[in-house]
């Protein structure tokens, strides 16, 4: 080994000029693939005490006390064995740690950094090419960039004890697809479409580095194994580069492909801890809808999916209204509401069986009617303040986030205060809120669990339903219509949300109807439509065919006298005598003869009270 003794000098050294430099300087960059850019050559300085020749190559090096910290390195390519010790003017140094740039942008057949190098200071290899790099056992320190840029194919760091690493130590370095140093994952790009979780090689993981993992468009597998920590880290800490976990299809769980095989199945514990990465996933999509399918066939109810769009509007009446009941009694029953606890999307609330609030349980309810072939809605109500043509750029200005009305007369809010749905059921829309019939269901008023089945504009209006829509509750504004919700327009939720229909964004859903509002009294369905349907039913046919045919409201003509004074039904039922009018003293009808087909099967009969007693009782 030859030793030249410099004493301290400066070395004007050609280093390049690359992201590293701007990470040295304190300033954090965004990782992508494009943030790269060309390197520019500059001259930084080095100090340095001496140095030494070994096995071809001549190593510059500072001096502290017993140790040697190696600065530099040349003389040309092949295996590189850097030396534990060096003997300077008779005493020997130990050799622990490598500099700042120590190996950069040179080619190396094989590297060996030996057990006695404790630390290795920042981009050590930056831009080096290397086939084979084995690391000291004894290292436990390395700094930023330290192989970033280049290609190094092998790595081997069997360290136990290393307290830290550097950030982006391998950004843009086209070799070894997975890097484990020690018990840390510091790189890993997958060169297939599986994300392998679950190899031997990751068993000890139990910390990585941020932006470690390197994902591609075609990445659509995810595989997680024993080791939990390292699934966790990489489920929750969204910091995957280039490629999205959104955008995988496939996960399997210690070998077991993740799939739903029932109505009450959810996804394995260790997703339903991290789901919140997977909230808008294609895998958790596709397991919402293989469990709508053993949700609706549970039901009784065909499931359609992707081909729903093929029946939309093509089914009866009479079975829409069916798939319509038995969904919201289903969510009703089987979702607990607890806002304060809820988050993510309705498929986090179906595909684990979480709590829920409105936002998830009118998604929810629109994503199991389209997928039975029933057409569906989300619709948020928003705050809402009248603006007239003077003071309608203040209010903007005021509240950015906010819309122009359709008619130009109300500033909407989008800071949603409820949600609902509105469905079509037999050519027409109507309301129904599921989170409201569940506050009903679970409270003191049981059998009014229904009343917030298919309603109207009007009854949100009159203040009839509860959603805290009219001015009562204060921070609705002066009035609530309500609008269609918003989403966004990117794969994602375009997919998530197919429900819904954008064109109609901004738009008062056109709900005029209430399904067994008999009475018209614009609320919902009461005893007193019931007695007026159990009246109907028992007049006679010929006259019943007659009434069905007027409008209310309006003189009624056509019938005889005693068919005139029929129209006050006595009768006894559960012991108890009733009296109903079905016309008034000037001798219009009390009722709504369209709204007696309660079934809207396109006859009126016993098959309309069962389903009006339904409505009337709690949900089993």
């Amino acid at each position: 080994m030859k030793n030249k003794k410099l004493g301290k000098r400066n070395l004007k050294r050609i280093a390049t000029l690359s992201l590293s430099m701007m990470m040295l300087a304190g300033m954090v960059m965004p990782m992508s693939d494009g943030i790269y850019k060309k390197s520019i050559v500059t001259e930084a300085e080095v100090k340095y005490d001496g140095e030494f020749t070994n096995s071809g190559r001549t190593y510059r090096y500072k001096i502290s006390g017993s140790e040697m910290t190696l600065v530099s390195v040349s003389g040309g390519s092949g295996n590189m064995s850097i030396p534990s010790s060096v003997s300077v003017n008779g005493k020997t140094y130990t050799v622990t740690a490598l500099g700042d740039w120590f190996g950069s942008s040179q080619t190396f057949s094989s590297v060996n950094v030996p057990n006695t190098v404790k630390s290795m200071g920042n981009s050590v290899f930056n831009s080096a090419n290397i086939s084979d790099l084995t690391v000291s056992s004894k290292i436990n320190s390395i700094g930023d960039w330290f192989g970033a840029h280049g290609k190094i194919d092998k790595v081997k760091c069997d360290a136990k004890n290393i307290s830290k690493i550097g950030e982006y130590i391998f950004y843009h370095n086209t070799g070894a697809e997975k890097i484990v140093m020690g018990n840390w994952l510091v790189k890993y790009k997958p060169s297939g479409n599986v994300l392998d979780l679950s190899t031997s090689d990751l068993s000890t993981v139990n910390k990585i580095k941020n932006y470690c993992v390197i994902l591609s468009s075609k990445v659509d597998t995810l595989k997680i194994g024993k080791n939990e920590f390292l699934a966790e880290e990489i489920l929750k800490r969204g910091e995957l580069v280039n490629g999205d976990i959104r955008d995988i299809i496939n996960i399997y769980v210690n070998g077991k492909k993740v799939e739903c095989k029932s109505a009450n199945d959810t996804v394995p514990d260790i997703l339903k801890k991290n789901f919140d990465r997977l909230d808008m996933s294609m895998f958790a999509l596709n397991y919402a809808k293989s469990k709508a399918k053993y949700v609706l066939e549970s039901l009784g109810l065909k499931y359609y999916g992707d081909e729903a769009y093929k029946v939309k509007g093509k089914l009866s009446a009479n079975e829409e209204l069916r798939i319509a009941l038995e969904v919201y009694e289903y969510i009703v029953k089987n979702y607990t509401y607890d806002a304060p606890n809820a988050k993510g999307t309705y498929l986090k609330v179906f595909d684990c069986h979480t709590v829920t609030k409105c936002q998830e349980d009118s998604q929810l309810y629109a994503f199991l009617l389209e997928s039975a072939g029933v057409e569906a809605e989300t619709v948020f109500s928003g705050i809402i303040t009248p603006v007239t043509p003077q003071t309608q750029a203040k209010e903007l200005k005021a509240h950015p986030e906010a819309k122009v009305w359709i008619d130009g007369k109300y500033l909407i809010s989008y800071a949603g205060a409820h949600a609902w749905n509105a469905i079509k059921v037999g050519g027409k829309f109507y309301y129904v809120d599921s989170t409201e019939g569940r506050q009903y269901h679970t409270g003191k008023n049981k059998n009014d669990a229904h009343k917030t089945f298919m309603f109207s504009n009007k009854a949100i209006e009159v203040g009839a339903a509860r959603f805290g829509l009219d001015a009562a509750h204060g921070y609705m504004g002066t009035h609530g219509y309500p609008n269609y919700s918003l989403y966004g327009d990117d794969k994602y939720e375009k997919a998530l949300y197919a429900f819904q229909n954008r064109s109609t964004m901004l738009k008062t859903p056109d709900c005029n109807d209430i399904l067994g509002d008999i009475d018209m009294s614009n609320y919902y369905p009461d005893e007193a439509d019931k007695d007026k349907l159990m009246a109907f039913n028992l007049l006679s046919t010929d006259l019943q065919n007659k009434l069905l045919k007027m409008k209310p409201n309006k003189p009624i003509e056509g019938i005889t006298l005693k068919e005139l004074q029929s129209l006050t039904v006595t009768y006894t039922i559960g012991g108890v005598q009733k009296t109903v009018k079905l016309s008034d003293n000037r001798n219009c009808l009390t009722f709504d003869p369209a709204k007696l087909d309660v079934t809207l099967d396109g006859k009126v009969n016993v098959a309309d009270l069962v389903m009006m007693s339904n409505l009337l009782s709690g949900i089993d």
